[in-house]
């Protein structure tokens, strides 16, 4: 998961509009899109040789088996769930998933060719990898999906409108699907100080010091009143508030213990059920 935040403009870019800043130096893409789509691959390119190596830490350790804990109570019973994962990076949650449900159908969906030749030179495994930024998925894209997933922040990298989001990722779903998608937490402890409260930020990752990426946050209160307002049934939890900001072995049992809250944690993450009962 990415730690390093450097806060810039509070404004909520829609697909395909500026962004904050270029912050990374970089060569003229050919075949991208927007100028955030742009950033993205060539700064997710950029990182691919040493993020494994940075998140390979206890602290790091001790999130995954938070968030393979809770993928585990959302993947349903029966023969071959099939997931989809977006931002897959180098495929941490396919390696969490794995252990879970070895017989999951996965599709993993990176805009970023680089962490993507990374996940293909660990795993052995046939592998269904799209090269393809989400913003590009349809909303008739996929069908019966049981699990979408976009863990540690995957989520805030995708330069779609929230409600948009979250609708496209529930067509992909079955009715009794479920929807896992982790964000940057606009009310996180890292965000009282100098950063601000903006919605768009330029973030680096942990090690990384050569440039940043346009990232967007949310509060608990916007994602669950947005997935209210699209009937779907959901609660906020977190990587801890001490995730991002005090990482060492002395936090991490307490931090462990507070993940379940949203709060002022690093993250804030969207557990989706399915669709809200009617009342």
């Amino acid at each position: 998961m990415e730690k390093t935040v450097v806060g810039s403009g509070g404004i909520d870019f829609g697909a395909g509009e500026p962004v904050c800043r270029d912050a990374v130096a970089r060569p003229v893409a050919t075949n991208s899109t927007t100028p955030w789509l742009e950033r993205q691959k060539y700064y997710w390119d950029a990182v691919a040789p040493t993020y494994d190596l940075q998140y390979s830490t206890e602290w790091s350790a001790a999130e995954n088996v938070i968030v393979a804990r809770r993928l585990s109570t959302l993947l349903p019973e029966g023969p071959a769930p099939k997931v989809l994962d977006l931002g897959c990076g180098t495929g941490l949650g396919y390696g969490m998933l794995t252990e879970l449900r070895p017989d999951m159908e996965y599709i993993g969906v990176d805009a970023s060719a680089g962490m993507l030749d990374i996940f293909r030179s660990k795993f052995a495994d046939d592998i269904q990898l799209l090269n393809e930024p989400v913003e590009g998925l349809l909303a008739d894209r996929f069908h019966g999906i049981d699990l979408v997933i976009a863990t540690f922040t995957s989520a805030s990298y995708i330069d779609l409108r929230l409600r948009e989001l979250l609708a496209r990722v529930a067509s992909w779903m079955k009715p009794s699907g479920c929807i896992y998608l982790s964000f940057l937490n606009r009310l996180s402890i890292g965000s009282m100080g100098a950063l601000g409260f903006g919605r768009v930020i330029d973030y680096s990752s942990r090690g990384f010091t050569s440039g940043t990426v346009p990232a967007k946050r949310y509060t608990s209160r916007e994602l669950i009143e947005t997935c209210a307002g699209l009937g779907l049934s959901a609660r906020t939890v977190s990587l801890g508030p001490f995730a991002g900001v005090f990482e060492s072995k002395f936090f991490i049992r307490t931090n462990a213990l507070l993940a379940n809250y949203g709060g002022f944690g690093h993250t804030v993450d969207l557990m989706i059920t399915g669709k809200a009962a009617a009342k």
